[in-house]
């Protein structure tokens, strides 16, 4: 039998490779057979939960390593969570915090993303063959997409006073919803 923190560290291993990094393989089943062989279905059962719990608690908090022992002892008044399991937990959130952290906001984020922007101000001046006076400036905004599977050439948006002022605008109510939320 496989000592509780090897173990329950294998556990939450387990979870992660499937809730966050699409790791089917992982189900429950066969995270039972190799790491809990002959501990009854319900008492697993309940160990998982508590063991999917505590990782989902700790990235909604996203706590630091200096905050686990904290969090775990917090987290242990409330549920069953043993001595082992804490220093399991401790030793799994240091190897897989940040790879979590990653993989739960590559989850949420919204395809395409912006991955480059750039902008000029460009002004047409008067020339010696025109007595026109200088043409009113134009903004011209470079947004570069990120999508992972298709490589696609930069869109450039050209903006004259009035829309540049009105795209302003726009993005001001935009950040106002977000501040309230």
């Amino acid at each position: 039998e496989m000592e509780p923190a090897k173990a329950f560290f294998g556990l939450l291993n387990g979870i992660a490779r499937r809730e966050y990094h699409g790791d089917a393989s992982m189900t429950a089943d066969y995270l039972q057979s190799e790491l809990y062989e002959g501990t009854k279905a319900q008492d697993f059962k309940e160990l998982h939960t508590t063991a999917l719990q505590l990782i989902e608690h700790a990235l909604d908090q996203q706590i630091t390593l200096a905050e686990v022992p904290t969090f775990t002892e917090a987290f242990a008044a409330t549920r069953s969570l043993s001595p082992d399991h804490q220093q399991a937990f401790a030793k799994f959130w240091k190897s897989q915090r940040t790879s979590l952290l990653n993989a739960l906001a590559d989850q949420t984020c919204w395809e395409p993303q912006l991955s480059r922007f750039a902008w000029r101000v460009d002004a047409i001046t008067k020339t010696s063959q025109s007595d026109e006076e200088v043409s009113q400036a134009k903004g011209l905004l470079e947004l570069q997409l990120a999508e992972e599977s298709v490589k696609q050439a930069p869109v450039l948006v050209e903006l004259d006073r009035t829309a540049l002022k009105k795209l302003i605008s726009q993005m001001e109510g935009i950040e106002q919803h977000l501040s309230l939320s």
